[in-house]
């Protein structure tokens, strides 16, 4: 038996075609087997059951060079419409694919699904970069995050709180926690091809200090470096802080951690209602939150710098690039231009 079914003419193709078939579905023999003896893929094996199974043994007799019918490589604007639509609305899980991205191998099969057109995974590509798709490091969306809730903050509650900021006179801050690390979190490094870059760590335990901090679309940022946690307290700190560097009144907007809504930082507020109003983003979603961003910023310099040996040093990198970037309001404002905080602009 030919250990490759692709040699031979066309009526030898075939018959090694049923005989795999036969083999797998009246035999009962795995598909991995008949591949290995037929020198096929097993892709191949799993494609030729399915043809018998949907079309009987005459699907097996043809195996003309090209697309079969059905299987042409090319849409018509109305089926690139809809690919498009469904690869911008949905994600693959939510039209029950076994896929969490949208990969080429997943477009693929989105169209087989779709119109029963076996398109080669190059074509695919060909296809996404016409329509101007590009590979993306995705956002990270928590599974626990509420659309509606998300949705609700967008369509009414945000729009709420600009409208009564103008009103009152106030100034919106946005306002997160960060942790910074001796660990390298984003960033590649440049080697020759072939070589792989090695980082290396220090075997001491893992460095850390805590930064809170705020942004404004105006330009200004503020912060505060803490080598201990963030509590309520340390949060109340730095209310008072954005206080006294503001004229104005201040809304104040950060995510749901329980030190933002302890008894302590409520009784605060109500002392100090006249000056600074909190409000609550919609859980699980820090890419709403502009401050969000420039922490994924400050991690990215900081991995640029020289490893730091103590929390000193990290503490020192952290306070060096923070004040840096308080005295460029146009790098601030650039943050509220990414499209999921384009809102708070």
């Amino acid at each position: 038996m030919s250990k490759n079914a692709k040699r031979g003419d066309q009526k030898t193709q075939a018959y090694i075609r049923n005989q795999a078939v036969k083999a797998v579905v009246a035999k009962g023999q795995k598909p991995a087997v008949v591949a290995d003896v037929f020198g096929v893929a097993l892709n191949t094996v799993y494609k030729w059951v399915r043809m018998y199974k949907s079309s009987g043994s005459s699907a097996l007799k043809d195996n003309k060079r090209g697309c079969h019918k059905g299987s042409r490589s090319s849409l018509s604007p109305e089926q690139c419409k809809k690919i498009k639509k469904l690869i911008t609305d949905k994600n693959p899980e939510q039209l029950k694919m076994p896929f969490v991205l949208w990969t080429r191998k997943a477009v693929q099969e989105l169209i087989q699904d779709q119109f029963s057109i076996g398109m080669p995974i190059r074509t695919v590509g060909e296809y996404l970069n016409r329509w101007g798709f590009t590979p993306q490091k995705p956002i990270k969306k928590s599974y626990e995050q509420q659309p509606k809730e998300v949705q609700k903050w967008l369509d009414n509650e945000y729009p709420t709180i600009k409208q009564d900021a103008v009103k009152e006179g106030a100034e919106i801050h946005w306002g997160d926690e960060t942790g910074c690390t001796n660990k390298i979190s984003h960033g590649r490094s440049y080697a020759p091809k072939g070589q792989t870059p090695t980082l290396v760590l220090s075997t001491k335990e893992k460095l850390k200090i805590n930064m809170i901090s705020s942004v404004s679309n105006q330009g200004q940022v503020f912060f505060d470096i803490h080598e201990g946690k963030i509590n309520s307290a340390e949060f109340i700190e730095f209310m008072k802080k954005l206080i006294r560097c503001t004229d104005k009144k201040v809304y104040f907007i950060v995510d749901n951690l329980p030190q933002h809504r302890s008894k302590l930082v409520k009784n605060w507020l109500n002392e100090n209602k006249d000056a600074i109003k909190l409000f609550y983003l919609p859980s699980y979603s820090p890419e709403l939150n502009p401050d969000e961003y420039l922490n994924c910023d400050l991690k990215r310099s900081l991995n640029t710098k020289r490893m730091p040996r103590n929390n000193s040093q990290l503490k020192e990198n952290t306070m060096q690039y923070m004040i840096e970037l308080s005295q460029n309001s146009e790098k601030v404002k650039s943050y509220f231009r990414h499209p999921k905080v384009k809102y708070a602009s």
